[in-house]
This record gives structure tokens, sequence and C-alpha cells, in this order.
């Protein structure tokens, strides 16, 4: 299917759902949890993005599948009842809206930053950036 399989880790990330990522695995390595418990969840989405970014080569491609608030973090209907589920379920659980999505890979020096137009049942949204 593809013509270079063993770069395709390096050029293309694909990363699923924010907020089961910062929750469940925070930082990954020998000093993940030590620090972190009082750290603002929004910081470790924070280094996870920088993390991945940072495994990506130039050219490559990051995905953010979510569920994606819009920016008065009030709707759409499904995102923000997962957001509030999260809440209720974990330490810090949130949602973010597309705004703060795009703002931290903005921060990690991703360009060409955008919100693919997809229309799926659960209202989850997909963001996409290219590594430069």
């Amino acid at each position: 299917m593809f013509k270079h399989p063993v770069s395709i880790k390096k050029s293309f990330l694909l990363f699923f759902f924010v907020n089961c990522c910062c929750t469940t695995i925070a930082c990954a390595g020998p000093t993940a949890g030590k620090n972190e418990k009082n750290e603002p969840k929004q910081h470790r989405c924070e280094k996870i993005i920088k993390k991945t970014v940072s495994t990506i080569e130039k050219g490559g491609v990051i995905l953010i599948h979510d569920f994606i608030l819009n920016n008065s973090m009030d709707s759409p209907l499904f995102p923000a009842l997962f957001s509030l589920n999260m809440l209720a379920g974990t330490p810090s659980g949130r949602a973010y809206s597309e705004e703060q999505l795009m703002n931290m890979l903005e921060s990690e020096g991703v360009k060409d930053i955008k919100r693919l137009p997809l229309d799926l049942p659960n209202d989850s949204g997909v963001i996409m950036g290219t590594i430069l």
C-alpha cells in the first residue's frame, strides 16, 4: 500500500482523542505522573503535542481526532456532554475548543492548521497541521 512504510511513522502521526491521551498517559517516560498530579490538564496536553510534533519529520502531518467544542465551549451537544463526563470521571477532564487545539499546535510551530470538513455521527472532529 505504501512505498516507504518505514518512514510513515515519522512523517505522519495520527493523534487520537486529546482528552483520553492527556488523562491517561499524561507524559510518558520515567518521570510520568510524579509531579503532574496538580498540573493543569492543558499543560499536559501541550507537552504531549510537543512530544508528538518533535517526532514527526519536516513536511509530516499531525491529525488530532477529538470531541471538539466550539469556541464558546458550549456545543455541539455530544462534545459538550463528553466534556462533562470527563469532568465527572477524571480529576481534570475536559474537552477543548477548536481555537484552543489550534493554538496548542501553532505554539509548537505547526503550520497550515485547519479543521477538516467532516460530518461524523458523534460530532467529533479532526484538526490537521503540517510540520515545517
